[in-house]
C-alpha cells in the first residue's frame, strides 16, 4: 500500500475502506470504483486483487471510470478489458494444470482466493477463529489444524499479510509450508499471478 497525504489530480480507490487505508479518504479528488465497501468477509482490501470472482467486476468498474474521464478512447479501454478477462481465465487454467491434486491449508492474509482457484482442495478456518489466531488466542486449535495438515500431507500456504502469531506457530510446527512473495512494483500483473502458482509448483517438485 502506497500512502499519500497530498496526491495530485484524480485519485482512484477501490472503495472508501481502501481510500482510508491509503490516506486519501478525505481528498477531494478521490473517486471510488465502488461506493459501498466490498463484502470481503472481514478480510483485507488487498483480497479483492486476488479474488477471481471479484477481479472481473473491478475491471468493469475501471472501464466505466476511464470511459467517463476519457470517452474518446472508449474502444481502446474496452479492448483492454477483454484482454484482461481473457488473461485472467488463461492464467487460472495454467494454475489448475500446475497444481492439480494439490491440497492446502490456507493461512494467507489476502492471496487465498487466487490459490484456491487452482488447487484441488483448499481449507480455511472460519473468520472468527482466524481473528483469534491473528491475536495469538486459541493457539491449541491452531496446533490441531497444523497437526492435521501435517498428517494429511497438505501444504500450508502463507503470504506477506499472514499475521505474525500465525506465521510463528506454522514455523514452529514443522509442517510443510510456503510463504508467497509480495507484489512487485511495476511489471505485468499476470506474470506475477502466474509466478504465485509457479512458486508452489516449484516447491512441491523439489520436495518430490
Amino acid at each position: 500500500m502506497v500512502r499519500s497525504s497530498s496526491p495530485r489530480g484524480v485519485a482512484v480507490a477501490l472503495d472508501r475502506n481502501e481510500a482510508n487505508e491509503a490516506g486519501i479518504g478525505k481528498y477531494k479528488g478521490t473517486r471510488f470504483l465502488f461506493e459501498r465497501p466490498l463484502p470481503l468477509g472481514g478480510a483485507r482490501s488487498e483480497t479483492a486483487y486476488f479474488d477471481p470472482a471479484v477481479l472481473p467486476f473491478v475491471g468493469q468498474k475501471v472501464l466505466s471510470f476511464l470511459a467517463k474521464e476519457d470517452p474518446d478512447n472508449y474502444p481502446y479501454y474496452q479492448r483492454r478489458l477483454a484482454e484482461f478477462q481473457s488473461r485472467l481465465e488463461s492464467t487460472m487454467e495454467v494454475g489448475r494444470q500446475l497444481l492439480k491434486g494439490v491440497e492446502v491449508l490456507d493461512l494467507t492474509g489476502s492471496m487465498g482466493p487466487w490459490i484456491g482457484a487452482a488447487v484441488s482442495r483448499s481449507a480455511r478456518p472460519p473468520l472468527d477463529l482466524w481473528r483469534d489466531w491473528s491475536r495469538g488466542a486459541r493457539g491449541d486449535l491452531l496446533s490441531v489444524a497444523l497437526g492435521s495438515a501435517k498428517q494429511k500431507g497438505w501444504l500450508v500456504v502463507m503470504d506477506p499479510w499472514t499475521p505474525a502469531p500465525i506465521s510463528s506457530a506454522v514455523q514452529a510446527s514443522g509442517v510443510r509450508t510456503i510463504k508467497l512473495s509480495p507484489p512487485r512494483g511495476g511489471g505485468d500483473i499476470f506474470l506475477y499471478y502466474y509466478d504465485l502458482y509457479l512458486e508452489i509448483w516449484n516447491l512441491l517438485r523439489k520436495q518430490t
